[in-house]
């Protein structure tokens, strides 16, 4: 540690106890997310982000800090990491992204065995049973309409 003066270093570890499994749980204020807030040289900053800051220095600009035990009010340096937005997205067993990555399978239980463009830069996974199986029920609607509109 040694980012932050001895008066701000005590500040701030005064503000968390330490579990049993080495967590240094914040106490005081939370945002809405459950993230300690602390305030530091005039700003209220993630607590996290503080401790990871002191103890490492800087967080270079494009990267977030991971919890590696899983608790968002937890300042322990020792239990935080530093990824890309994209690899904390996918290490969070709890997040959306994770948790489809992790599915081999569509709902109708066919492999996912084809990739395309979504936009953005980004790739999904998509089932090709079940994607011809939706363009021939629409072009059956699209016929059917068709033909409704016909007046003859």
């Amino acid at each position: 540690m040694g980012n932050m003066t001895d008066a701000e270093r005590l500040r701030f570890e005064s503000k968390f106890v330490t579990t049993p499994t080495g967590c240094h749980l914040w106490q005081p204020s939370l945002d809405r997310d459950g993230y300690g807030i602390f305030f530091l040289r005039g700003a209220g900053r993630k607590a996290h982000r503080v401790a990871w800051f002191d103890a490492f220095g800087e967080i270079p600009k494009g990267y977030v800090i991971n919890h590696v035990c899983r608790k968002r009010n937890c300042v322990n340096p020792q239990h935080l990491q530093i990824l890309t937005p994209y690899e904390n997205t996918h290490r969070d067993s709890n997040s959306l992204p994770y948790i489809n990555s992790q599915k081999t399978v569509c709902p109708e239980g066919h492999p996912y065995d084809a990739t395309e463009s979504a936009g953005g830069g980004r790739t999904i996974r998509i089932c090709s049973s079940c994607r011809r199986k939706k363009q021939a029920a629409a072009r059956k609607r699209r016929h059917a309409r068709a033909r409704a509109e016909l007046s003859v």
